[in-house]
């Protein structure tokens, strides 16, 4: 590996970066809750967005894939959701609308001739080389391991899309290869509820906590609070509405068309939860 840094609102020092390659992943991005200033992440994500496919463009590569995120699709009702399906809820994050108009700007990449793909993640877990408290489900593994209790939203039955890893990695270097310019792949894992996810959990780990039910107006005025002292103090909250109303939610994914175009393939949940595990306990995080 050769490491060039350099800036996303610096095209020519992106382009020294691309000089001889032939292919690039755009991974860099604004990734919080909340911003102080809410030009961050339309600077970050749209602009910065633009400005790799510019140095991309003037280096010559022609083939590259763009790491949006599964925030960018709507709730589920009846069936998991697919890459085709239509948004039917507003956004309510700066994050989420920043990443659906950066697709925007791939899509419109690829339109020109590159061959532009865009890769959508949804919870992703698993082995990271990330600093402590870095991802959500290794910290609630962490605090499985540690706690007498652990809390759900709601009755528990809210689905989400649990990725491992491995398989999103290894989903962007298939994409890479297998992908079609201009298009979407949700790279996921299974669909699982909270309490078929901390079924699991026992099992793997071989210890029974208590599970304690959280009603969403408790987390309702917890973001009101939580947003209200980040005006006044200009800390990120510890969470936010828009964070609420999607573990309140149904989210299911479909990942039939990576598997079907990238030949995408999903580790079970609870092998890549023993792996967690795993590294959790090693790493005593």
């Amino acid at each position: 590996l050769q490491w060039s840094k350099a800036d996303l609102n610096n095209i020519d020092a992106m382009k020294k970066g691309m000089q001889g390659c032939e292919g690039v992943y755009h991974m860099a991005g604004l990734a919080r809750l909340w911003h102080p200033d809410k030009d961050a992440f339309f600077t970050m994500n749209v602009e910065g967005t633009r400005n790799v496919i510019a140095a991309a463009e003037q280096s010559g590569v022609h083939r590259l894939v763009f790491t949006s995120s599964a925030v960018v699709f709507s709730r589920s009702i009846r069936t998991a959701i697919t890459e085709e399906d239509p948004l039917m809820d507003p956004f309510e994050e700066d994050y989420a609308i920043t990443k659906f108009l950066a697709q925007k700007e791939i899509i419109a990449a690829a339109k020109r001739g590159m061959q532009a793909v865009i890769v959508n993640p949804p919870r992703v877990y698993g082995p990271s080389s990330f600093e402590h408290n870095a991802n959500a489900l290794n910290n609630l593994v962490a605090k499985y391991l540690k706690q007498s209790f652990y809390a759900v939203p709601g009755d528990g039955h809210f689905i989400g899309n649990y990725a491992f890893i491995d398989d999103v990695i290894d989903g962007h270097i298939r994409a890479m290869h297998n992908g079609r310019a201009g298009e979407c792949y949700i790279l996921g894992g299974e669909n699982e509820d909270y309490l078929g996810f901390y079924r699991k959990l026992e099992k793997v780990t071989g210890i029974k906590r208590k599970c304690i039910h959280v009603p969403k107006w408790v987390m309702d005025t917890a973001a009101e609070l939580s947003e209200t002292w980040a005006s006044l103090s200009g800390k990120e909250p510890g969470v936010t509405h828009a964070i609420v109303n999607k573990i309140y939610s149904q989210r299911a994914l479909s990942c039939e068309k990576a598997i079907r175009e990238l030949g995408y393939q999903i580790t079970p949940l609870e092998e890549g939860l023993s792996q967690t595990v795993a590294y959790v306990e090693n790493k005593n995080v």
